[in-house]
């Protein structure tokens, strides 16, 4: 037999669902999409560098930047976000000024793991160019803020069975 239920808590529950639960749930799925965006273009994205010439795919050298974007859901709203302080860098490139102190030992490293021709030639000269110039900007945030969509179709219906079990749950 089916609960009996009035008017006013009906009412009381549905507002609940649609204004607290309902945003929590959209929020959540936006937070992931974002998050899922980011990697995507950390990993697959085409990004200028000093050679202008040379257009490198990801930003991605070892994982330790990939997998330090985060995302946490907060009641109704989700933060994506990076633990690595590297990723304004990234992103918005940086100034000789800023590089001034940068070591070729490291570039000479990353050379031998991208497995590129002489890496100690390689890491020093490409090393001195960055204290020279700076580093290119490698928008990976703004690009995938803009492609998540916020209202689209896919989203409604990954939510929509969500808010059925969760109506379910509340009239049973």
């Amino acid at each position: 037999m089916a609960k009996k239920i009035t008017y006013d808590k009906l009412k009381k529950e549905l507002i609940d669902v649609f204004s607290n639960v309902v945003p929590t749930m959209f929020a959540d799925a936006i937070g992931k999409d974002l998050q899922n965006e980011v990697k995507h273009f950390i990993e697959h994205g085409e990004y200028n560098t000093l050679n202008p010439s040379f257009v490198a795919v990801g930003i991605v050298d070892t994982r330790e930047y990939l997998d330090s974007i985060k995302e946490n859901n907060e009641g109704n709203k989700s933060v994506v976000y990076t633990t690595d302080p590297k990723g304004s860098k990234l992103e918005y490139g940086t100034t000789a000024e800023e590089n001034k102190g940068l070591r070729s030992a490291k570039l000479i490293k990353w050379a031998q793991r991208k497995q590129l021709p002489n890496p100690p030639v390689t890491g020093k000269r490409i090393a001195e160019r960055i204290r020279k110039e700076g580093t290119v900007e490698k928008p990976h945030w703004r690009p995938a803020v803009q492609s998540v969509k916020f209202g689209n179709k896919e989203l409604v219906e990954e939510i929509k069975p969500k808010i059925i079990q969760e109506l379910k749950r509340r009239f049973r």
